[in-house]
């Protein structure tokens, strides 16, 4: 049986299909891109296991389509050949547990334009929620150049974690002021988002924990665990 992460609900889930599917052959173009077979593309409606959401599933297979329009174990076929692509597709975001929800929101929403290419999107996000956590900060004047210098000044962000910021800051000024010759590839957004997240660790995750494991303590004192 197929399983993917479901489109709709996320879950890593077993996909069952629900009708014969349907074939049809690869257009001449596609055709002369293989040269060889496979030679025809095959459909099919699929049930989520765990959310009951239908997705479509497809795989390319070498047979006509008058031939393979006749395979009737639809689950045995699905048993053996591996969906070349399905639709819709679960593009993960990430969770910031400690940071405020309207930034994290945002944060995650860069990740999900990674998960899909859009990788300029990813950075220009990155970019956004930075500047939206130094005004969080109450560090509201000036340029994002200065936000973040005065987040390392009053000690909101390590030095180091400031060089990380103004990398995520200088990427993002590129695009979004209008210069994006050099195409952004998926190395650069993956390394911007890791910048993003270390800028929120610092700022706001550590912090967090902290405050948790402060509050595990008092409870273990209250019930006399020392």
């Amino acid at each position: 049986m197929a399983a993917w992460n479901c489109g709709w609900c996320g879950e890593h889930a077993y996909m069952q299909p629900t009708d014969q599917g349907w074939v049809v052959p690869l257009t001449r173009k596609e055709q002369q891109e293989k040269s060889v077979p496979p030679i025809s593309r095959v459909y099919t409606t699929m049930q989520c296991s765990a959310c009951l959401g239908r997705s479509i599933a497809f795989t390319v297979i070498g047979e006509s389509p008058a031939r393979a329009a006749q395979l009737d174990d639809v689950e045995e076929f699905w048993r053996e050949n591996k969906p070349a692509d399905v639709a819709p597709q679960w593009v993960e975001g990430k969770i910031f547990k400690h940071v405020p929800k309207y930034i994290a929101k945002a944060a995650s929403e860069a990740y999900k334009c990674h998960g899909i290419g859009a990788y300029m999107s990813a950075i220009l996000m990155a970019r956004t929620s930075i500047e939206a956590a130094a005004k969080d900060n109450k560090v509201e004047s000036g340029s994002l150049a200065t936000k973040i210098d005065k987040l390392a000044d009053d000690g909101l962000i390590r030095k180091t974690i400031k060089d990380a910021a103004h990398q995520v800051r200088l990427f993002g000024n590129d695009m979004a002021h209008g210069d994006i010759e050099i195409e952004a590839t998926e190395n650069d957004s993956a390394q911007i988002l890791r910048l993003l997240t270390m800028v929120f660790e610092d700022s706001y995750e550590v912090v967090g924990v902290m405050g948790e494991v402060g509050i595990s303590l008092e409870v273990r004192k209250s019930g006399g665990v020392e």
